[in-house]
């Protein structure tokens, strides 16, 4: 028996959103309950934004709700990678309409917030996905300056003011003329990925689009 299988005796998987023990066989570590549960949207998003478009392809309903906060705030960054699996799914057919894109863009955590949370669960979405689209991801262009309050703590109608001016490209970032793709775990006010997408075009980019796995906007 492989070292992987009888791991996989020792420590069986289980479901990233109710705990639930799967086969041993599954694909996904996902039961077929919360599966069932994932409303897939497909949403692509447009408005007053200063991203170009977002497309997101889970709702961020209570089965999405309770993986990405158990990642984040249980400090599980595995959920992301299991999560991102299922999402990519449904990305890959989509390889084609990104060819354009010159780098994946992650959206940078804090410092403060990095180093408290033991990872930035952005990176390790996009990591997957500039697999998956054949792209080349870039973390090295932007930072976040300014530790914000997190925006679900913040009032829909300063949400827009929390988010102002916390991102900052590097000193060696080449952006003038090119097209990027910033990468989210959740669209929600827009107004983070909006801020990250003006600080890129402040300073020429052509194009900036978002991926996020879920939206909350899409009823």
């Amino acid at each position: 028996m492989s070292l992987k299988n009888l791991l996989t005796l020792l420590y069986p998987p289980k479901c990233i959103a109710c705990s639930k023990t799967l086969p041993h066989t599954t694909i996904y570590s996902i039961c077929l309950a919360c599966r069932s549960k994932l409303e897939f949207v497909n949403a692509k998003v447009h408005g007053e934004y200063d991203f170009d478009y977002t497309l997101s392809f889970f709702e961020y309903n209570e089965v999405a709700r309770q993986i990405i906060r158990d990642m984040k705030f249980g400090k599980k960054s595995h959920k992301m990678s299991d999560f991102a699996e299922i999402v990519l799914d449904i990305a890959r057919p989509l390889a084609g309409d990104y060819e354009h894109f010159d780098a994946i863009v992650p959206v940078p955590l804090h410092p403060n917030r990095e180093r408290e949370r033991g990872f930035n669960q952005s990176l390790i979405f996009a990591r997957l996905i500039a697999d998956t689209l054949k792209l080349p991801l870039d973390d090295s262009l932007c930072i976040r300056i300014i530790d914000n309050m997190p925006q679900s703590i913040v009032p829909p109608e300063n949400r827009r003011d929390n988010v102002r001016g916390i991102f900052a490209l590097t000193e060696n970032a080449l952006v003038t003329g090119k097209n990027f793709l910033l990468i989210d775990d959740v669209f929600t006010s827009a107004e983070t990925l909006s801020s990250l997408a003006r600080t890129f075009k402040e300073s020429g980019a052509n194009e900036v689009s978002c991926i996020a796995a879920c939206t909350a906007h899409s009823k």
